[in-house]
């Protein structure tokens, strides 16, 4: 009895028009919304569009089957109207591999396979839809003479039975993929490697049995002959260095004399001449006299 509760106001998804749809017309074309609604009085109106919309979803699952069994690359189009000889060209093979593919991904899938797109609500409705366009809806499917409904078939209800038990074991299948999800984590951290630490390096133990050979004598006086050459070489080098800054000294205080000398008839006639020091007198060894840096003042050396 459907008038206890409007079929509009229902929200249980397998709720299907066959009711409605079996009284307002035999034939298996998509009807238009003025052919759904002149059926109506003016307070039902907007119960039709209700009831037209599901039939669209219907069509729409019918378009797709039919696409798969002609083997289309894609769907029939709204307007497209299936004959009677399509509709009954329609196998319970068919249909299953139809039903395979949009759930699992494939025709065949293994015994032990889980559907990854749907679960046994999805095929109801497929099995709603394509059952309300068959031209023989109310009669089981029968093999021998490859007649009546194929949604009634052994074939399509086995798939179902499967699916149906499928999601009483594993849940629906938001359960079923949060569950793989969670799995995969699982295996994630325990695949994850683990770290393991380096035992410390040894110490490496002193080599005992490589003894440098001892060197012989003449190789130990060569050694010690060059040692004194280049302490001597050093020496000598230390000291001619001494003698050249005292030659060098020497020489700076015998041109300043000379150089005052020459500048104090500027001064006057009774400027005294400077005398050099001892220590300018006291010439370093090798230096030279008091003549030769005139020369050299005079040349410009």
């Amino acid at each position: 009895n459907h008038t206890a509760k409007p079929k509009y106001l229902s929200h249980k998804p397998d709720w299907c028009a066959r009711c409605f749809i079996s009284s307002i017309s035999s034939t298996k074309k998509m009807p238009t919304n003025m052919e759904m609604v002149e059926d109506f009085s003016s307070s039902d109106r907007f119960k039709a569009v209700v009831e037209m919309k599901q039939l669209q979803r219907y069509y729409t699952v019918l378009r797709d089957v039919m696409s798969y069994c002609h083997s289309r690359e894609t769907i029939y189009p709204p307007n497209h109207e299936f004959t009677q000889d399509d509709l009954n060209g329609v196998t319970p093979q068919d249909i299953a591999n139809w039903m395979n593919v949009k759930l699992f991904d494939k025709e065949d899938p293994e015994e032990d396979e889980q559907p990854v797109n749907g679960s046994f609500r999805t095929l109801d409705y497929y099995k709603t839809a394509i059952s309300y366009f068959m031209p023989q809806k109310d009669l089981s499917w029968d093999p021998k003479h490859n007649s009546g409904n194929p949604t009634k078939s052994k074939e399509v209800k086995a798939l179902m039975k499967r699916i149906k038990d499928i999601d009483a074991k594993a849940g629906p299948p938001r359960t079923r993929k949060r569950l793989a999800e969670e799995a995969a984590k699982k295996n994630d951290i325990n695949s994850a490697p683990s770290f393991t630490y380096a035992s410390p390096r040894p110490k490496k133990a002193a080599r005992t049995d490589e003894v440098p050979a001892p060197m012989d004598a003449e190789a130990m006086h060569r050694l010690l002959r060059t040692i004194h050459a280049q302490n001597a070489s050093f020496v000598d080098l230390f000291g001619s260095l001494i003698s050249t800054l005292e030659q060098f000294k020497t020489k700076l205080s015998r041109n300043n004399i000379a150089i005052m000398n020459e500048t104090m008839p500027l001064y006057g006639s009774n400027s005294t001449p400077m005398i050099p020091g001892k220590d300018v007198l006291q010439q370093a060894p090798g230096a030279k006299s008091g003549d030769d840096f005139a020369n050299q003042l005079t040349d410009g050396k």
